[in-house]
């Protein structure tokens, strides 16, 4: 993990008490698509980081380069030419769920998690459509979609390839939580 996502994490779970119960993130998927009459691009991550306080903050971060394609070609040219994985090595999300979805009670709900999403150096309010189901107690489940719009975060796309990526890609997120409960001296389940 590096400096960045970090920071970000520790900003979400310092800003409760010491002694809070926030779930944290402990399998996910996150993937983006892009469809063109020309060629599809697909790829995912399973490196995600994310805590839920029980304030229902939310916090998410990815390593770019994390992400792994069909082929290296597309990697080196997603990272170097369009992400920038370099300069812009995090994507983030920071946020609230709805207040109508319960992490404590069993059973499945729908709603909505509204913040920014700071990607490749821009940032931009978002509200997130999920799936949130609570199949036992001290422990969530969270399936988000949603579309981006590559221009609206900086990220252009040389015309010389614009047939073969689109301009509004699509992002899914799938994250199982664990309760954990924080204290001064560590973390334990």
């Amino acid at each position: 993990m590096n400096k960045k996502t970090t920071l970000v994490l520790a900003f979400a779970a310092t800003a409760f008490m010491a002694n809070a119960q926030n779930f944290k993130l402990t399998k996910s998927k996150m993937s983006f698509f892009s469809e063109t009459p020309v060629e599809n691009i697909d790829a995912h991550s399973e490196t995600v980081s994310s805590v839920i306080t029980p304030a229902r903050k939310v916090a998410v971060s990815i390593q770019i380069s994390s992400f792994e394609f069909k082929n290296a070609l597309m990697r080196e040219h997603f990272n170097e030419k369009y992400m920038e994985s370099e300069k812009f090595p995090t994507a983030t999300f920071s946020g609230t769920l709805d207040q109508d979805l319960e992490l404590n009670l069993k059973g499945s709900y729908t709603g909505s998690a509204t913040g920014k999403l700071k990607m490749h150096g821009v940032e931009k309010e978002y509200s997130v459509p999920i799936k949130l189901s609570v199949p036992q107690e001290g422990h969530i489940d969270i399936e988000a979609e949603f579309k981006v719009k590559l221009a609206d975060h900086g990220i252009e796309v040389p015309k010389l390839v614009f047939e073969k990526i689109a301009e509004t890609i699509k992002i899914t997120f799938k994250g199982a939580y664990d309760l954990k409960v924080e204290t001064k001296t560590g973390t334990f389940k």
